[in-house]
């Protein structure tokens, strides 16, 4: 419902700016900008409020952990020019909803790419009888003072280089929500690569 009543005046204000001719294209450009960030907020908390939902409506079931995350790495390394590089061994299969896990790590790829200066690493392993996924940049990392309040909805570093990015700080909020359904965790650390590292880890329990 808040998303039906925010896109009907957003494709109002959209019509009513492609019939403004007289606008300077800076001012024009300006304008679309802020639209699009709306619209992309927007989305954004629709993914957040949706993550229970998926919980709900598709259950858990073996996955193969491996492919999930190469299908991931293959589709970025086809739109970014940052070098991704990847350590899991194949065929590891956990028991857990796919799309949940799928999403976190798309998401936590997704954050390292936008920070990264020349690379990634994905990582997967199992740990005492726990799934671990790592996603690690070469960026200027994140300072400690940050890091309790990180995934929490809205929590932002800093204003504009997450504006920067596309974030409004809803995209480790949706990690830390998909690792929670798992009773699993999410956690930041300094990388080997002097970036930032994020870890999830959910147990391994082919009872659920």
């Amino acid at each position: 419902a808040v998303s039906h009543e925010l896109r009907t005046p957003l494709s109002r204000l959209r019509f009513s700016l492609a019939m403004v001719e007289q606008l300077p294209a800076e001012q024009r450009q300006g304008i679309e900008q802020d639209l699009q960030e709306i619209e992309t907020l927007v989305d954004e908390m629709l993914s957040y409020s949706r993550i229970e939902h998926i919980a709900v409506e598709q259950k858990f079931s073996q996955t193969t952990i491996s492919d999930l995350l190469e299908h991931q790495l293959e589709k970025h390394r086809r739109a970014s020019n940052i070098d991704i590089i990847s350590d899991f061994p194949a065929g590891l299969i956990v028991y857990c909803n796919g799309n949940l896990i799928e999403r976190a790590c798309q998401n936590l790829i997704t954050n390292a790419l936008g920070y990264a200066k020349t690379r990634i690493k994905v990582s997967a392993y199992q740990q005492q009888q726990r799934l671990c996924i790592c996603v690690e940049d070469d960026g200027q990392g994140i300072d400690k003072t940050h890091w309790s309040t990180l995934f929490e909805p809205f929590a932002r570093i800093e204003q504009s280089r997450n504006k920067s990015h596309g974030g409004y700080g809803l995209g480790l909020a949706i990690v830390k929500k998909a690792c929670d359904l798992h009773q699993g965790e999410c956690q930041i650390s300094d990388s080997s690569l002097c970036g930032a590292c994020f870890t999830i880890s959910i147990p391994i329990d082919k009872t659920h």
